[in-house]
């Protein structure tokens, strides 16, 4: 039978791997928020150019500058499966659906690498589309690379859901997370929900299948984050591989914005949650050293005799070896000087 004691010894260890996860939850969005930052500023600095400009300056240097380059991208062979429009780019998926998924955001999540790997995902995409100027008939032919963001540019075309039947207890639980999201959308911070549900292991009750259909339409305006190179044969421009495509720059800026914003809420949350978990596991160390003394002190001396001292060993071991070693190309006095000085170090 479990005593107090037992019970205590239990609680302090789940808040202690509580306080552990959060602390690499709290990094994880730190570290994602450092580097969004970053692209940003890096962004921020590229200059926004039509297809004219970039193709009198690839002539000029047979190579352009990174920077975004805004055209129309213009009709070719793909068609919209349901909205029967010309796309550029066609991508067509099947997932899961959740009772979950009422209280999340839409949004159309699209990752290269998952695609190329799964079988829910048809890709259809030309080995070149043209960038065509607004102004003029000058163009440049783009290429998308599989590791070429396209993210920003992406719009639904569409979907069709696939309800499965669900048992009597499995109603239960949809009409549950349908209640609980209103609850949330009426009181809750949705913000939060948003980061703590979107990559979550909790989705709720399987409904169904949905087929999506999303992509980029031609004949709307598109920017090309890259280079124009000038190929001397064939006299054309090419954007061999471009790093992003999206509706503008302001709209690709915005969109890491955004993002930024939904990791600082993250931040904020698990920033919070180590600071009341591990003043918990604080007070509970406090508590039991004031019980038994003697049990903490023989682990902080085991941590300094058997891992500290061992680290400070091999670092002195590293540099008696580095003192040690005389140097090939050093006269015999200097070689006998450092043999001397190795020899009083040891």
């Amino acid at each position: 039978m479990s005593t107090k004691e037992d019970k205590q010894y239990f609680k302090t260890g789940v808040v202690g791997f509580v306080f552990m996860y959060s602390v690499l939850k709290f990094g994880h969005y730190f570290n994602n928020n450092r580097k969004t930052k970053n692209q940003i500023k890096k962004l921020k600095s590229y200059p926004i150019k039509n297809v004219s400009e970039v193709v009198k300056e690839a002539q000029n240097q047979t190579k352009s500058n990174i920077c975004f380059i805004e055209g129309i991208p213009q009709q070719g062979s793909l068609h919209s499966t349901f909205k029967k429009i010309p796309v550029i780019l066609r991508i067509q998926q099947r997932t899961s659906l959740f009772s979950c998924d009422s209280f999340l955001e839409p949004r159309i999540k699209f990752d290269w690498k998952e695609a190329s790997v799964s079988s829910d995902y048809q890709i259809d995409k030309p080995p070149y589309f043209a960038l065509k100027d607004k102004l003029t008939q000058n163009e440049a032919h783009v290429s998308i690379r599989d590791d070429t963001d396209v993210s920003a540019a992406l719009m639904s075309f569409g979907f069709k859901d696939e309800k499965r039947s669900l048992s009597f207890a499995e109603h239960i639980g949809n009409y549950a997370t349908i209640f609980y999201s209103s609850i949330f959308r009426v009181f809750g911070p949705i913000a939060l929900t948003q980061v703590l549900f979107r990559d979550s292991s909790f989705k709720g009750v399987h409904i169904g299948y949905r087929d999506n259909e999303f992509g980029i339409k031609a004949d709307g305006l598109l920017s090309v984050l890259g280079q124009a190179v000038y190929n001397t044969d064939t006299k054309k421009i090419t954007i061999e591989n471009p790093l992003a495509l999206t509706l503008s720059k302001n709209n690709y800026i915005y969109q890491l914005e955004k993002k930024l914003q939904e990791n600082g809420v993250a931040i904020n949350f698990w920033l919070v949650l180590t600071f009341l978990s591990g003043l918990y596991v604080s007070r509970r160390i406090y508590l039991y050293n004031k019980k038994h003394p003697k049990i903490l002190q023989k682990v902080i001396a085991f941590i300094k005799k058997h891992v500290l001292r061992r680290g400070q060993n091999i670092e002195g071991d590293a540099a008696i070896n580095q003192i040690a070693k005389p140097q090939e190309n050093l006269p015999d006095e200097k070689k006998a000087q450092a043999n001397e000085t190795a020899t009083a170090f040891q």
